[in-house]
C-alpha cells in the first residue's frame, strides 16, 4: 500500500514541477506514429512511476 502512495505522490510531484516534459521527449515519436493527441504522451511517462496513476490520468483525459 505504501508503494502505491509513493508512486502516485512522486508522479504528482513530477507533473507539478514539469519534470515529465523531459521524460516524454523520447515518447513523442511513438504517440505521433499512433496518431494520439499530445496530451496522451504523458501517460506512458506516468506509467513509469505508477500504473494506477497512469490509469487515473488516462480516465481524466477521456472525460
Amino acid at each position: 500500500m505504501i508503494f502505491l502512495f509513493l508512486g502516485i505522490f512522486i508522479a504528482n510531484i513530477a507533473m507539478v514541477l514539469g519534470l515529465l516534459r523531459y521524460i516524454i521527449k523520447p515518447l513523442e515519436p511513438l504517440t505521433k506514429a499512433a496518431k494520439l493527441p499530445h496530451d496522451a504522451t504523458i501517460i506512458p511517462a506516468i506509467f513509469l512511476f505508477n500504473a494506477t496513476a497512469a490509469h487515473a490520468t488516462l480516465a481524466s483525459l477521456l472525460n
